[in-house]
């Protein structure tokens, strides 16, 4: 059995390196747009609390969709594609960015 995992990663090694290298490129890609997108918008909504729960709580509901599910709803809305990974990255980091960024802005304000 080890021989026959030896055998299959001598031979397809060139392509389990290149989806390695798709597969950091989607998750650095996915986790730049996030903080682009999170950060901003948590400092926007440190200071709007009326639109911070609505906000919140879309982003919440968004959390609740299992991934599976997720994904599918993303390949109709935008087809098969590394773009629709990448989506679903950022739906579901949004939720921590946004706190984190607002928490900290909100401490950086007080003092």
């Amino acid at each position: 059995m080890f021989d026959n995992l030896v055998t299959y990663l001598s031979e397809n090694s060139s392509y389990l390196i290149t989806q390695f290298g798709v597969h950091v490129y989607i998750s650095v890609i996915g986790v730049v747009l996030t903080f682009l997108i999170g950060f901003p918008l948590g400092i926007v909504l440190s200071e709007r609390p009326k639109i911070s729960d609505i906000v919140i709580g879309i982003i919440n509901v968004i959390q609740t969709i299992p991934s599976i599910a997720m994904l599918t709803m993303l390949l109709i809305l935008m087809g098969l594609g590394q773009n629709t990974v990448v989506a679903t990255v950022v739906l579901y980091s949004l939720l921590l960015i946004n706190l984190v960024s607002g928490k900290h802005f909100w401490i950086i304000s007080i003092v």
